[in-house]
């Protein structure tokens, strides 16, 4: 599990949603706060895949609507997916009852997660 993370790059996603969150801020309740610009976990980790800004702007936005190439929906559904079952929370339900600096820990703790349990086995 860990190498197909690793070779989608999903420990290079959650380090740019982590960067992302932490420039745009946290948005509790939507994708992407068209007011403020922040965005959500999912709305950064789309915006780590070349998501287009004003395409975010609806809830639960699909990732190639939002101008995200076919070859970046790999890492986008690991991403997701990994998080989920780490955290054991829907990632909407992890915006909603989560706070920045804790997303951004989860983030860059499990990017290390990726890197140390592949590299260990090599």
């Amino acid at each position: 599990m860990f190498s197909a993370l690793k070779g989608a790059q999903v420990h290079v996603t959650y380090r740019r949603a982590a960067r992302i969150l932490s420039m745009r801020g946290m948005s509790s309740t939507l994708v992407f706060d068209p007011y403020s610009g922040a965005v959500d976990v999912y709305g950064a980790i789309l915006l780590a895949h070349g998501a287009k800004e004003e395409m975010l702007a609806v809830d639960e936005p699909n990732p190639v609507s939002c101008g995200v190439s076919d070859s970046d929906l790999k890492p986008i559904v690991l991403a997701v997916d990994f998080f989920e079952a780490m955290t054991g929370m829907d990632i909407f339900e992890w915006s909603h009852s989560n706070g920045m600096p804790r997303t951004v820990n989860i983030l860059e703790m499990l990017a290390s997660r990726i890197d140390m349990s592949v590299t260990s086995k090599s």
